[in-house]
């Protein structure tokens, strides 16, 4: 195995350590799960308001919050 081969190996083993430790250090954290829950709860009551054009817009400008950020966000979402 060349030097190349074995920094990649060591590099993805890392990389691999890190997530694990930073997931398991997520689920230990209750702050963290509370924040997380709270912002679920956010966002679920934010999808469920029926809000007209000018409304939605006034939020956008005002707290730069739009449906779509939510639904985008949610994607990475670290809650378990």
């Amino acid at each position: 195995m060349c030097d190349k081969e074995f920094k990649e190996l060591v590099k993805i083993a890392v990389e691999k350590l890190k997530d694990e430790s930073v997931l398991k250090l997520l689920k230990a954290d209750a702050s963290y799960q509370k924040d997380s829950n709270n912002e679920g709860d956010a966002e679920d009551a934010y999808n469920q308001l029926d809000l007209t054009e000018k409304q939605e817009s006034s939020l956008s400008t005002s707290y730069g919050l739009q449906k779509s950020f939510f639904i985008f966000s949610s994607s990475s979402d670290f809650s378990v």
